[in-house]
């Protein structure tokens, strides 16, 4: 079957003897010889044979291969990686404490940027996205959760004109030309009240106009997982699960 598999193999790729020879090191009367079942291959051979051209090996073997099936092999698969499409991650700036400052003064610039450290993230572009590295526990939530130091956000520069349209609760990072501040934005008629997570902390109202930037913040990676068991939503989940086996039984 080996040798009827080869010969077809060779047809469907339009390739001779001597050049499906070349391509595994083989001499073409040795080929000639697997065709016509007048010597078995080496299993090195076999092997090489079945990776170049994406067949099973049992299926090289021991199954007459028709051409249907032989068209849905793809060999560029093992022979054309090199032209394989790379997946690129997007790089973002992320600012951290100690550069804080700098990013300030300078505004968010260009020269900055390049200082910050880079995060590589599966986003669609990089342009416009900065991360944030967490250093208070203003967006920490009473019995824990929220947003903690250590976290890393990463949020999408907002226009002018949807400053207004903030959904009340929205996660923001706000530059003004003194301060950074990450809360959560509620919108007022000229400006935002940026709200802190934690109880006691009183809200800082920002003006529009007194804004140099802005950011959306659309996605966060924890420094260490959240503990679930000791969470209200998880106790609650547990509760709803024990009422409903009480009910069932």
């Amino acid at each position: 079957m080996f040798g009827k598999n080869i010969k077809k193999i060779r047809g469907v790729k339009g390739l001779s003897q001597q050049s499906f020879a070349d391509l595994f090191g083989l001499k073409r009367g040795t080929l000639a010889a697997y065709e016509e079942g007048r010597s078995n291959p080496r299993l090195e051979t076999v092997i090489k044979i079945a990776s170049h051209f994406n067949i099973e090996m049992d299926e090289l073997l021991k199954t007459e291969l028709t051409v249907n099936r032989l068209l849905q092999f793809n060999d560029r698969i093992t022979t054309e990686t090199q032209n394989l499409p790379v997946q690129q991650f997007a790089i973002i700036p992320c600012i951290v404490e100690s550069l804080e400052p700098d990013f300030i003064h300078q505004a968010g610039g260009p020269n900055i940027c390049q200082r910050l450290p880079k995060l590589q993230l599966p986003l669609p572009e990089s342009k416009g996205y900065i991360g944030y590295t967490i250093h208070s526990a203003e967006m920490m939530r009473v019995g824990g959760g929220g947003f903690l130091p250590r976290d890393v956000v990463i949020g999408k520069k907002m226009e002018p004109a949807n400053l207004e349209k903030v959904k009340p609760g929205t996660p923001v990072l706000v530059m003004t030309r003194q301060q950074l501040i990450f809360r959560l934005a509620n919108a007022m008629e000229d400006g935002w009240q940026l709200d802190a997570a934690a109880e006691g902390l009183d809200p800082v109202v920002i003006p529009f106009a007194e804004m140099v930037q802005a950011w959306e913040v659309c996605h966060v990676f924890h420094w260490k997982l959240p503990a679930l068991n000791d969470s209200l939503e998880m106790r609650m989940m547990e509760l709803e699960r024990r009422i409903g086996r009480m009910r069932g039984g």
